[in-house]
Parts: C-alpha cells; structure tokens; sequence
C-alpha cells in the first residue's frame, strides 16, 4: 500500500455548486435568503468550534505524535501548484492549499532553500521554488505568482529562518539536481547553493555597472561639434560691438524741450540750404561784410 503522509479533514459548509437553471427570484431583502445565510454563518462558527476541539484532544494525547497548525489568512495568496490556480495559505511550519483536490502541503521542515524564479521588475507574475533538504526528490514549484505577493513571501521565509534565493529566469531543475547528485560533499565544500545564485547575481550586476560606466565614458568625450566656435554666435556678438559703436543721433536730442528742437531743426534746414547753394556755384558763397577802405 502507498504510504500516506498528508490527512485531511472537511466538512462542506455550504454547497460549492449552483444550479442556475432552478434560480430562486427575490431581492436582497428576501426573508427567506436573509435567514438561508444566516444559517450559514452559525454553521461555519459550530463547525470551527467543533474543529478546535478535536484538534486539542489529538494534541492531548500522549501516543499521538500529530500538530496542528492555523493558517495565516493576511498572508493568503494565488498560485499554480498543479494545474489550476487556487489560493495559498502560509502557515507556522508549512504552505497550504486545500480548496481543491489533491490538496497541496509543503513541510517547510523538508526545505533546504527557497528560490524566487523570473523575478523582474517588468513581470507581472513570478514562480517560487521550493528546494527539498533530500536532494532525491525533485523540488516543487509553485508558478503564476502575482508579483504584489513578493515581498511578504520573502519576509515569511526570513521570520521561518529560511534561505531564499531569487532568479530572473526559470532553472532546468532535472540538470540542476543531476549535477549535484554527482558529488554532493562537493557541493557543500564549494559553497552550497551561493556559487548558482550569489555569484551569478554579482556577475550581471558587475556586467550592468560596466555597462553603464562605459556609456558614461563614452557620454564624457569631449565634442568637438560643441568645442567648435559658433560663427553665428560670433557673428551676432560683432554686430552688436558695430552697433554700439554708430553714433546714436537721437541720444543728442534727448533731453530737449519742444522749442528747442524747433530751433534746432530750423538750424539744420539753413545748413542744408547753404551747403546746396555752395555747390552749385561751385565755390563758397562771398562774404556779405563790407570791405574795409583804407586811408590815403
């Protein structure tokens, strides 16, 4: 006969299926479905009563060496450990998922470490490994993890004194365990799981740091498109010197009353008309003084 390592034990509170077809028409403020869940509810406290009180008397007994652990319902969370997604419950001393059947059970006291798989920031979801301590038994995963579940997972594992590695990608498991089967006092004198994850870790750290001081090598090359003068720079920076360097004609002006640019503006008009006359006789106009007679 097969050996048995995992007991079960249930009662069905409510039915898990319903018959759409036979679906009783009424309100939220139906009486009889308001006294059908309230049934429910005092079928679920005198089940747990009932639960716990069993649970005390196997524990009382001497020949029986069995323990009962509570799940811890903040830390529930989904994921795939057959073949359909179901929730999981963490416990004191195991990870359970008992909605379904067969039910899923890990001892965390046959686990030697705890890798994260697929772990990336741009992931939504992740696998979680759990690595048995007799390295003849296959490790069991656990896939399509949301990725919001990651870190209470990880401070789990830290309270139960677990070691947890994480991974960016799924590992050949079957190879992985071949390997070590093949020396395993090997194994542990080189290190242990470190060499698979820390190493390997630091390795593409070191790689992605190397890149990024290469790029920045690469960014701190001097320019020389930017070394390079502008000429228009320049060019506008000599025509404002040549700008400023022209006399301002009307800077003179400021400062003067409306009579005074009248007179000054009648007084250029005579200039001009004198210099016309000059030139068009084409020498300078004859002095208008009359001249001086002298005494015989």
């Amino acid at each position: 006969k097969k050996k048995t390592l995992d007991l079960q034990f249930f009662a069905e509170v409510a039915a898990q299926t319903e018959d759409l077809s036979m679906r009783k028409t009424g309100n939220a403020y139906d009486p009889d479905e308001i006294m059908e869940e309230q049934r429910e509810r005092e079928m679920k406290v005198r089940l747990n009563k009932i639960f716990q009180e069993f649970s005390r008397k196997v524990e009382a007994l001497e020949s029986c060496p069995l323990k009962f652990d509570i799940p811890f319902k903040d830390l529930e969370f989904t994921g795939v450990p057959h073949k359909s997604s179901l929730k999981l419950c963490p416990c004191a001393r195991s990870l359970v998922g008992l909605h379904e059947w067969p039910p899923f059970v890990m001892d965390l006291s046959d686990v030697d470490i705890v890798v994260f798989e697929r772990c990336s920031l741009s992931l939504r979801e992740f696998d979680i490994v759990f690595v048995k301590k007799d390295y003849d038994q296959m490790p069991v995963r656990v896939t399509t993890i949301p990725r919001g579940y990651l870190d209470k997972l990880k401070i789990w594992l830290s309270e139960e004194q677990i070691i947890w590695y994480t991974c960016p990608m799924n590992m050949q498991w079957q190879l992985v365990m071949k390997e070590i089967q093949k020396n395993v006092n090997n194994f542990v004198e080189k290190g242990g799981w470190d060499p698979w994850f820390v190493d390997a870790t630091n390795g593409s750290d070191s790689d992605e740091d190397g890149d990024e001081e290469e790029s920045d090598w690469s960014g701190g090359e001097p320019d020389e498109s930017s070394d390079a003068p502008d000429d228009d720079e320049g060019s506008d920076f000599e025509g404002d010197d040549d700008e400023s360097a022209e006399p301002d004609p009307s800077g003179s002006e400021e400062g003067m009353d409306w009579e005074e640019l009248e007179a000054h503006a009648t007084k250029s008009d005579k200039n001009r008309d004198q210099e016309a006359r000059t030139a068009k006789r084409g020498g300078p106009e004859p002095s208008k003084q009359p001249a001086k007679r002298t005494k015989r």
